[in-house]
């Protein structure tokens, strides 16, 4: 939910102790959602919206007026503050979607201002910034849901907790103490709980006012406006056909052990916080999605766990989904809103079951994730239980031997993944169907390179960004490493590691998949259509894949991921995850906050490492192609006119020629990415030095970190100048 809070699953959580202590056994949880059948038959439920959450608050400036203002729910000044619509220009990137939500949302009320004062005080807003309208803005086709008109819908008022705000941020004035209500301590834990704000009761129809007052306004731009969506019964809530439909659970490759969903709840407990130790050490939460779908997929859970407690509370964790999620759908297809049925819908949230909001959510309990990669699980319990024949147990089809050979799939996916996101996997689950069952993707991870990307000024390494992946994959279902899911380290940059991969390649017996997001794809095209690059004339197909969007709308990247992680802004980082991964948050946290370097190494380091290594080597040696296609190199960079043949020079350019090249177009990418390269002076010298003022046999001898760095520096300028070269 984003700056308003956080909402439970019907079985509680660490931040909602109260439903452990409520929940504990199947039947408590049976007992719950006859609960929620009898409170829906009494009161309406709130139609979960997939929209971006712009809740905003009214402030006091400093000449006194009143204004509307966003605020993220940080203990960033902006946000404290509240920020208006040039803020969140200066905050937010070119073309990202939450400027223009601002924007919108504080033109339309601050238009409507003067008129709804009166309703303001009645709800406490108009003195206390504290207190905010928890908002979803919703604009055309959202990451889920594609809606046939533009709206606001105001869910309710909620409060701040109060924070302190790092002192260190505090004295830079990056940051300030936020007051609000006073943070309640979590009884099970004896820690303050984490939640942003909380829900808070309010004059309903001072609300139902201000909205009737904001519609003519919100109409001029073309937007609806509502308060609560509420959920109407239009049928009986039956969950007689869910309690008899059978569960199968797998103990081993012989044994499964079938029951009712209602004989399973009689037997199982809520496993709350508890790990599961699966068969290769690795803990996770028994209540997980990873420990679900395993269990749905058939996976022999005596072979696939530690021990039999393991199983125990795996069972329990898996029931617990399941039910919820059954249950769930039960609850969803005897509700209607004014905008269609709730089953089209992510869900519905009750209010006033407890004192906090409860989703039920349904079948987007398991929301994102990807048909379970058997293979790959099965072929990890093979390995750490010996199985035998495997494939004929789960029927697995297999390559016919008469069938004539055919070209193998190999898709190649290159990115620095610093640190990976959604996007990311849903690339490598999609090549993963394509090259299956006896293909092959290749990851081509660059290793973070002299210039690595940070996270509060420190850096993130390959070890990180793999830990990362490893989690992502196993909430998906995909066992890692496996026979066709390869991850490689690159240490001189991922462009070039795939060109010299398509470069070696067999056509007769290779047919590539190149993995590029829709701005690379045509750079790419270019390159693997010039024989330069792909001399054996090797299939590649090259295929666009849709940028994602974040929860705010922004194009989803690890520049954005980054910035969400060191604004702490759990939904928004949440919204760079699979859905597989949300419950494995704090443990992707935790791989920021535990195992980032310290050696922050930045752009100058880099081009001083490249002027040890420079020595009167052509620019056709230092770039693997042919000298005469750069002949007409100039200091300023790469110019080639059109149309005009390029003539041969009786002397080649040299090391200088080209590190000043080189030094202009790394310089213009690290400006467009606010890294501050060094001062001129430095750069003229180690052109100096580039051009020979260095020598000697200890620089001759440092051939393979030449190679490193030069490849990095082709890798930049490939990505900038590839339609060039």
């Amino acid at each position: 939910m984003g700056t308003p809070g956080h909402m439970a699953h019907p079985f509680g959580d660490e931040k909602h102790p109260s439903l452990w202590l409520r929940v504990r056994t199947g039947q408590d949880l049976l007992q719950y959602f006859h609960d929620i059948k009898e409170f829906l038959e009494l009161n309406p439920g709130s139609l979960k919206i997939d929209g971006i959450n712009v809740s905003f608050k009214l402030i006091t400036t400093k000449d006194g007026e009143k204004e509307f203002r966003m605020d993220r729910g940080t203990t960033h000044t902006e946000s404290v503050i509240g920020m208006d619509a040039e803020d969140a220009y200066k905050k937010w990137p070119e073309g990202h979607g939450m400027p223009h939500a601002i924007k919108t949302l504080l033109e339309i009320f601050n238009e409507a201002l003067p008129s709804i004062k009166y309703e303001l005080k009645d709800l406490g807003m108009w003195d206390n910034p504290q207190k905010f309208f928890n908002t979803e803005y919703v604009e055309g086709k959202t990451n889920v849901q594609k809606y046939d008109k533009n709206f606001l819908a105001i869910h309710g008022i909620n409060q701040f907790y109060e924070k302190k705000a790092p002192k260190s941020w505090v004295a830079s004035g990056k940051s300030m103490d936020r007051k609000g209500l006073e943070r309640p301590t979590n009884p099970k834990t004896g820690k303050l709980v984490k939640d942003t704000a909380v829900e808070i009761p309010y004059n309903r129809g001072a609300l139902e006012s201000i909205i009737k007052k904001v519609k003519p306004i919100a109409s001029q731009r073309g937007f609806e406006i509502y308060g609560d969506i509420p959920t109407q019964l239009i049928s009986e809530i039956d969950y007689t056909d869910t309690l008899g439909s059978p569960f199968t659970i797998q103990m081993t490759a012989e044994e499964q052990t079938t029951n009712s969903l209602s004989e399973w709840l009689e037997e199982v407990e809520n496993p709350k916080n508890e790990k599961v130790t699966k068969a290769d050490g690795k803990e996770v939460w028994a209540i997980s999605k990873d420990i679900y779908m395993a269990v749905a997929n058939g996976i022999p859970l005596l072979e696939y766990l530690e021990s039999p407690e393991d199983v125990k509370k795996a069972i329990s964790g898996a029931i617990f989904n399941h039910a919820t999620r059954m249950l769930g759908n039960d609850v969803k297809a005897a509700l209607d809103s004014s905008m269609g049925s709730v089953t089209d819908h992510e869900g519905v949230v009750l209010r006033g079951m407890e004192d906090f909001p409860v989703k039920v959510t349904g079948e987007f309990i398991v929301g994102g994730q990807q048909t379970a990669f058997r293979e790959g699980v099965i072929k990890e319990v093979e390995e750490l239980k010996g199985i035998k024949d495997v494939e004929e147990m789960y029927s697995i089809e297999t390559v016919d031997p008469d069938e004539p050979e055919t070209k193998r799939k190999i898709a190649l996916i290159p990115g620095g993944f610093k640190p990976p996101h959604r996007g990311h996997v849903a690339l490598v689950t999609h090549y993963l169907d394509e090259v299956a069952p006896s293909g092959k993707v290749i990851l081509f991870m660059g290793s973070g390179g002299a210039t690595p990307r940070t996270i509060h000024g420190k850096a993130i390494t390959y070890e990180d960004a793999l830990e990362i992946w490893k989690i992502y994959l196993n909430n998906e279902n995909i066992a890692f490493p496996n026979e066709i899911l390869e991850v490689r380290e690159v240490k001189g940059g991922p462009i070039g590691a795939v060109i010299d991969y398509v470069t070696e390649a067999d056509p007769d017996k290779e047919v590539i998949y190149l993995g590029a997001g829709e701005k690379d794809a045509e750079r790419w095209k270019f390159m693997m259509d010039n024989p330069k690059y792909n001399p054996n004339n090797v299939k590649v197909f090259i295929e666009p894949v849709p940028n994602y969007n974040d929860k705010e709308g922004a194009p989803m990247s690890a520049t954005n991921f980054r910035k969400a992680i060191e604004n702490g802004e759990e939904e928004l980082i949440k919204s760079y995850m699979p859905e597989s991964s949300h419950d494995s948050y704090r443990e992707i946290m935790d791989v920021f906050e535990g195992r980032l370097k310290e050696d922050q190494q930045p752009l100058g380091i880099f081009l001083r490492l490249i002027e040890e290594t420079i020595d009167e080597a052509t620019v056709g040696e230092m770039f693997g192609f042919a000298s005469g296609n750069l002949s007409n190199i100039t200091p300023g960079g790469f110019e080639v006119e059109e149309e005009e043949e390029v003539e041969e020079v009786e002397e080649e350019p040299t090391a200088k020629d080209a590190l000043e090249a080189m030094l202009d177009a790394i310089k213009k990418v690290a400006e467009e990415n606010g890294i501050e390269v060094g001062e001129d002076e430095e750069l003229e010298e180690m052109s100096a030095m580039g051009g020979g003022a260095v020598e000697g046999p200890a620089m001759r001898a440092n051939d393979k970190k030449k190679e490193t760095l030069i490849r990095e520096v082709e890798d930049y300028l490939l990505s900038t100048l590839g339609d060039i070269l």
